[in-house]
């Protein structure tokens, strides 16, 4: 990873960190070893926002969805 990028993700998380809303996962920390740096998330139990979406692509016969089915996803 460049320093660039190592700069970008830094910047990402300190943001991210500030953040408090019920539908942001929190962030707790970095840390990096010798091959890579990771984020330390709030862990939530559930299904991904990709599975969801597929499931409504599933439903409506693989045609996508309105954007009311969207918003009803990302409002949950």
């Amino acid at each position: 990873m460049s320093s660039y990028d190592l700069n970008c993700f830094v910047e990402e998380f300190t943001f991210l960190s500030q953040i408090s809303h019920p539908h942001i996962v929190r962030g707790f920390g970095l840390r990096e070893d010798a091959k890579a740096v990771y984020l330390v998330m709030e862990y939530l139990n559930g299904s991904t926002l990709a599975a969801q979406l597929e499931q409504v692509v599933f439903e409506n016969g693989g045609l996508g969805f309105s954007e009311e089915q969207a918003r009803e996803i990302f409002l949950k």
